[in-house]
């Protein structure tokens, strides 16, 4: 089935576009709802379409876009799920208005067994993520289920049309038959699932470099050891767990001293990439995936996933080149990347040290294992106490600004204009500051498996996380860990154990982590 995804520019369309894929047998086209390039035309390479959830009211032009023009003129089978199916009975004459906000929420629907539910088991445990809500049916829209905590319309169908809304998100992973779901809208838009696209062509990859590895039984403190061999280096980096366990099993750092190094930073607004002297056309990623195939490095055969190559960050702004606005220009390089050619990589449980190199025409190795060896044990000296005072901050928004903000994010998402907000601030010091002796002292206070130090030249990031945002192994599994949830210790064994008790059975906090899981599977479905 050729299927057209009108994405209104929400946060769980690639869900669907996953569920799409995996019920046809191949992938739906998705088009925005503001892309200029649409025509009604177009509409004759598919079979049937499917208007995604997204934030907004489908009384706005703007928030429905093209689709509303689509579900106006379109004889294809169409489904609208969430906002869609909110646009779908507007446009055909329903009411659709406020109600008690459901975000995140499990619920489950009572269903006619009709058209979309066949099959499908009555009560349905379904997730919904909304603030309106359809009423008012006229007389060519039937009703096919209702929510049974609070009986509002959850699907229609259209009594003369191959139209059919769901106001509750099939895609959810708590969504039970979601898959189902679609493949019934499939079979009653007369088609079953086709083969999948064959896949391009691949063009032979570049040779890739072979990474030498000497493994050094020596276990110094990687504090010492990076003020030691890259305290001076103008570009430099460490990747550093300095809190023990499994997570925290390997550090890595390096600089860019050896042949082959390389520093490359970006400029969103320019749609440059400066390396050295030479000057690249973005957008960044484009050019990081060339470069990337043009500099293949083949993983060696060492217990990390680790193997040497582009080591920076992504600056917020770089959203714009993912249909985000261009809202501010950062003082800093939008990226920056060193490109490692050697590395140490410090494993804290077996108690050695990893030297990596794409070229020792120098003695690196050879040098560098002998340092180690002659470095000793040790433990790194006592960070120095944080320096300034109250006077050097400046919050972007004060308390009551900031609290401010809170209600209005309330009212964005009780008016059904959103209903995910990250609300973040900022705080600005001022003055003299050592960024090394201010990160010994980060990780001394607050040790964690994802701590960082890059330095470019006067700019140095320092991070310390419990929170792995993106992993991906040599085999192309990818995994991100958010951390969201979370209470104080207790005074006691028993208070910890009431406090983990109502963090697991809060509805709150389940909606918030269901929540996350649906936007990380989202994401990782791109």
């Amino acid at each position: 089935m050729r299927t057209l995804l009108i994405d209104n520019h929400d946060s769980f369309t690639f869900n669907l576009f996953q569920y799409l894929a995996q019920v046809n047998g191949r992938e739906p086209v998705v088009i925005a709802n503001d892309d200029p390039r649409f025509r009604m035309s177009d509409l004759r390479r598919f079979d049937g379409v499917v208007v995604s959830p997204g934030p907004g009211r489908p009384h706005r032009p703007a928030d429905l876009g093209l689709a509303r023009a689509v579900i106006d003129h379109t004889d294809l089978p169409l489904l609208g799920v969430c906002l869609g199916h909110q646009g779908l009975c507007l446009a055909h004459g329903a009411t659709v208005g406020l109600v008690t906000p459901r975000h995140g929420v499990v619920d489950h629907v009572r269903h006619t067994g009709a058209d979309l539910f066949a099959g499908l088991p009555s009560p349905l445990p379904v997730v919904r993520y909304h603030s309106l809500a359809v009423t008012d049916l006229p007389a060519e829209l039937e009703p096919l289920a209702w929510a049974s905590s609070d009986d509002v319309l959850m699907a229609v169908r259209h009594r003369s049309r191959p139209a059919w809304g769901v106001q509750f998100h099939p895609e959810s992973i708590c969504t039970a038959s979601g898959h189902d779901l679609l493949a019934n809208f499939r079979d009653l838009a007369g088609a079953s699932a086709g083969a999948a696209d064959p896949l391009p062509p691949v063009a032979a990859p570049a040779p890739a470099r072979a990474v030498t590895v000497r493994r050094v039984d020596v276990h110094p403190s990687p504090e010492r050891v990076f003020s030691a061999l890259y305290g001076t280096s103008k570009d430099a980096f460490w990747l550093d767990s300095s809190l023990e366990g499994e997570r925290g099993r390997f550090s890595v750092m390096g600089d860019a001293g050896g042949p082959l190094a390389r520093v490359a930073t970006y400029d969103v607004w320019a749609g440059r990439v400066t390396v050295g002297d030479e000057v690249f056309d973005g957008p960044f990623l484009d050019w990081l995936e060339a470069d990337l195939a043009a500099h293949r490095v083949a993983p060696p055969d060492v217990p990390f996933e680790f193997a040497l190559g582009w080591v920076g960050y992504l600056g917020y702004e770089l959203k714009a080149e993912f249909g985000g606005d261009a809202a501010h220009r950062s003082e800093q390089p939008d990226a920056a990347f060193v490109f490692a050619d050697r590395a140490l990589v410090f494993d804290h449980l077996e108690r050695c040290v990893y030297l990596l190199t794409l070229t020792d025409s120098d003695g690196w190795l050879g040098s560098t294992e002998v340092f180690l060896e002659g470095f000793g044990e040790g433990d790194p000296v006592t960070a120095a106490a944080a320096g300034g005072g109250a006077g050097c901050v400046r919050l972007r928004h004060d308390r009551a600004h900031y609290l401010k903000l809170v209600d209005a994010c309330q009212e964005a998402i009780t008016a059904g204009e959103t209903y995910e907000v990250c609300l973040t601030n900022a705080v600005t010091w001022r003055g003299e500051v050592d960024p090394w002796e201010a990160y010994r002292f980060l990780r001394a206070e607050s040790p964690a498996p994802f701590g960082a130090l890059l330095r470019f030249g006067e700019l140095s990031v320092l991070s310390t996380s419990p929170e792995r945002f993106l992993r991906v192994d040599r085999r192309g599994v990818v995994e991100s860990e958010p951390i969201k949830g979370t209470r104080p210790r207790g005074a006691t064994p028993e208070a910890d154990r009431a406090l983990r008790a109502a963090l697991a059975t809060s509805p709150k906090d389940r909606a918030e982590n269901l929540m996350i899981v649906d936007l990380v599977r989202n994401d990782l479905g791109h």
